[in-house]
């Protein structure tokens, strides 16, 4: 008999979805689960819509009050008895053949502990938005989320219930991030296994939790230092200090620099100084989050937020850091962005001096490949069919999410026609390079953003000063 799947539902006052969540379990045509559901005393609908389901003996479910999510998580697995775990909470679901294609993961490396796949984000009627290849490199890419791509879906994840056994609880102190929490702690104790099929969906909508992404972020962060110990030694300083002011970053955006000075003062006087680099990375990632916007639209607010943000900066030098560190962060931020067109042109030229047979391939569509693959575009020199796009968080063949670049399709390193040049956009590309490489792809046929920025710019990183407070 193949082994038990327990799933595990977390539910308050999520009535209107709850009854999608259910069925996208008992549709997975295997008879060899246990769904268990801990609502928290819901007062709309969940209890009648639960009570439909009679004796089904696959289906377990409790109303009363709990401390919230997590420990309505924690009362789940407590009950579950299967080798398997899987989490989606009530306004989530699986999509058909998730079940087969894990037990198909599991079977094939006896060895795994957790297995994860692709996601797919959809609305509050149920429509598709965005399908998410889900991506990591190891527990540092999930640790310091801000300076990774790192991509999981918590309702696309299934662990052995050995490793919970060896984890211990999920975190009952964590509101918003307990998912992220507990795949940093298990990424540490063991290797995760990519399935490369879109296992279940996640529901984009006002009253989620994960709409307010300045506040994960900012539970993530303070969260930080208690994970270092399972990060290795000689990155706990620089993790640590660009998590402080990450939290900072955020604290100046939303609230003004006298909570954002409190927040460095407590946080950084033992700690080494940021480079204007890192500096730079985490002030282009934690920006947009603080302003709501996307990294793509964040450019739009520049001069709103530059000057607090220059006058700030300066301030954090004269406190802690060398003259000319914020002019320096300054210079490497005006690479990620208002140099943005310079390098763009300067690639352009690149790849017209270049021999090309085949379609030109842009490996990320953040703001920088976004704005290389409407250039390519609007030179004449391309047509949408000239042009690939390698995106972690997107499915290959997909088309591109954007009316204006309806046409171009997205590919992955594994797939890339002989001899293409590739255009890598990310500012942190070392990974990606070593990735190409190994697909086959030349370091001559690369054109990295990276290179071409620091050209421009001619600065480097000051050495990190003894902090004083």
């Amino acid at each position: 008999m193949s082994e038990l799947i327990s799933i595990l539902t977390p539910s308050y006052e999520q009535g209107r979805f709850i009854a999608e969540a259910v069925e996208s379990v008992r549709t997975q045509r295997d008879d060899h689960y246990e769904h268990i559901i801990m609502d928290g005393g819901s007062t709309d609908e969940t209890k009648q819509v639960l009570a439909g389901y009679g004796r089904d003996p696959r289906l377990r479910w409790r109303s009363e009050p709990d401390r919230g999510q997590s420990h309505a998580l924690n009362k789940a697995l407590a009950e579950a008895g299967g080798r398997i775990v899987g989490w989606i909470n009530s306004d989530d679901g699986y999509l058909p053949g998730a079940f087969a294609a894990v037990r198909k993961a599991f079977a094939a490396d006896r060895d795994a502990l957790v297995v994860y796949g692709n996601y797919r984000d959809i609305d509050v009627e149920s429509r598709p938005l965005a399908e998410h290849r889900a991506y990591e490199t190891g527990v540092i890419s999930i640790l310091a989320f801000w300076r990774s791509n790192y991509r999981i879906g918590q309702p696309a994840v299934f662990w052995r219930r050995a490793l919970s056994d060896q984890l211990g609880p999920i975190d009952e102190g964590l509101h918003y991030v307990m998912d992220w929490e507990y795949w940093v702690r298990a990424r540490a104790r063991c290797a995760f296994v990519h399935v490369d099929e879109t296992l279940a969906c996640f529901r984009r909508h006002d009253l989620a939790k994960s709409a307010s992404e300045h506040r994960c972020w900012a539970e993530m962060l303070a969260r930080v230092p208690q994970l270092l110990d399972l990060a290795p030694r000689h990155l706990r300083p620089s993790i640590a200090a660009e998590a402080a002011f990450s939290q900072a970053v955020l604290a100046l955006v939303r609230q003004g620099p006298a909570e954002a000075d409190a927040l460095l003062a407590d946080g950084w006087p033992e700690r080494p100084a940021l480079s204007a680099a890192a500096a730079a990375v985490v002030l282009h990632a934690a920006v947009p989050v603080g302003l709501g916007r996307s990294g793509q639209e964040w450019h739009e607010f520049d001069r709103q937020i530059d000057p607090p943000l220059r006058e700030w900066l300066a301030r954090v030098e004269r406190r802690y850091a060398t003259a000319g560190w914020a002019d320096q962060v300054f210079t490497l931020l005006a690479a990620h962005r208002a140099d943005s067109h310079a390098v763009a042109e300067q690639i352009l030229s690149r790849v017209r001096g270049e021999p090309v047979d085949g379609p030109v391939v842009v490996y990320g569509y953040g703001r920088n490949g976004r704005l290389l693959v409407k250039k390519l575009l609007a030179s004449g020199d391309r047509t949408p069919d000239d042009i690939l796009i390698i995106d972690d968080a997107a499915q290959p063949g997909q088309c591109v999410g954007d009316a204006e670049l309806s046409a171009v399709r997205h590919t992955s390193p594994d797939n890339l026609p002989p001899g293409a040049l590739v255009l890598v956009t990310s500012l942190d590309d070392e990974s990606i390079c070593r990735r190409l490489a190994e697909a086959g792809v030349a370091r001559d046929r690369l054109v990295r953003w990276s290179r071409i920025a620091s050209g421009m710019t001619h600065t480097a990183a000051p050495a990190a000063p003894t902090l004083t407070s």
